[in-house]
């Protein structure tokens, strides 16, 4: 038992002043891991803010997803791209390109000098507009991406309603992953390209 907690803690805390002696006990007897900071040096909590600050820097997705993906290219698609506008100019300016229709992402994926390193989809659902045209789900682009053997991971994002089936019939579909969150998106960005 000891021997487990040592090599790998199942938890961690940030406490201050933490001995040497106390943190090994913790960590061999309890799994838990110490991370220590010196507060004696006055009533300011600057090393343990500091401590924080690094922390954020090292695992908030907010910040490492505009640095992940600087040199790729996202495409993305949505009928009702300004849904998205505020994600997509979070993501970068040049890095994606809206598509608003299945003809259109498509287009964009066969021209092989761009190449694209994601693709964004919403799920949707099969509709006619007033005008006749039909609205492109993530559904059909899954579809038509594999019957054209185009190989761009393709991340859909979506609502959440019907969350479990619509996310089993992407996965079998093919799609790297169904998420209904912001930060669901940039999480599983992250874990494409880190």
């Amino acid at each position: 038992m000891e021997e487990r907690h040592s090599e790998h803690p199942s938890a961690f805390a940030l406490l201050p002043d933490m001995s040497c002696n106390i943190q090994t006990y913790l960590r061999k007897n309890e799994g838990l891991h110490i991370l220590s900071y010196d507060s004696k040096s006055g009533k300011s909590h600057e090393p343990f803010d500091r401590f924080l600050g690094d922390l954020v820097k090292a695992t908030d997705p907010l910040l490492l997803a505009p640095e992940l993906v600087r040199e790729k290219r996202i495409l993305w698609l949505d009928p009702n791209p300004e849904r998205n506008r505020l994600a997509a100019k979070y993501l970068g300016k040049g890095a994606v390109t809206i598509a608003v229709s299945l003809e259109q992402a498509l287009g964009e994926l066969r021209v092989s000098e761009r190449h694209f390193d994601l693709v964004i989809s919403h799920w949707g659902h099969k509709s006619t507009l007033p005008d006749r045209t039909t609205i492109a789900t993530g559904k059909d682009l899954l579809t038509a991406m594999r019957s054209e053997n185009i190989t761009v991971p393709l991340i859909i994002f979506a609502s959440g309603l019907h969350y479990k089936e619509n996310r089993k019939e992407a996965l079998a579909l093919g799609a790297y992953e169904y998420t209904y969150t912001f930060p669901g998106l940039l999480q599983e960005i992250e874990r494409m390209f880190s």
